[in-house]
């Protein structure tokens, strides 16, 4: 909701500094996002696949060349992996028009990542773990002021206190 509400500008803004913040632990360049115009920003929740599963957030970036940026996030606050939903949600993103692999990266953000199935892991090697911590602190660094509020200041502080129950 919050990626996506608001005037033009504050709406391309977040989701911008969402995809970037994503990126950048995923160890992708979003350097092509400095010499394209974002014209379009579309985030969902729950998003469902085919495959089978949702998928826990899913952003999309519409560049002024009619190429897609996007970005999979497979949220867990306590549930670890099943041995299938990975592979399921790269599949769905590999089939999404206009996704190219090297403009899109996927992460699966938890508390303490080295908790996560091992076995999981090592069989998806395209998915990059990290916790909530180091991907909420990488959006504040990517977050321009100018796209915040107060309502969004608030729901991120919840987002750290349910991760970590500070």
């Amino acid at each position: 909701h919050f990626l996506t509400e608001g005037a033009g500008g504050r709406r391309l803004g977040r989701a911008e500094a969402f995809v970037r913040a994503a990126f950048h632990l995923a160890g992708r360049s979003a350097d092509f996002l400095d010499e394209q115009r974002i014209v379009d920003a579309t985030a969902a929740a729950e998003h469902p696949v085919e495959e089978g599963g949702r998928i826990d957030i899913l952003v999309e970036l519409e560049l002024a060349d009619g190429s897609m940026v996007g970005v999979v996030i497979e949220a867990k606050l306590g549930a670890d992996l099943s041995p299938t939903q990975l592979k399921n949600y790269h599949q769905h993103a590999r089939g999404r028009d206009g996704w190219h692999e090297d403009r899109w990266a996927q992460l699966i953000v938890a508390p303490q990542p080295a908790w996560l199935s091992h076995d999981v892991l090592v069989r998806n090697p395209e998915w990059v773990a990290e916790s909530w911590w180091r991907f909420m602190h990488q959006l504040e660094h990517c977050l321009s002021p100018e796209h915040d509020c107060d309502d969004y200041r608030r729901f991120r502080r919840t987002v750290w206190e349910g991760a970590y129950g500070i």
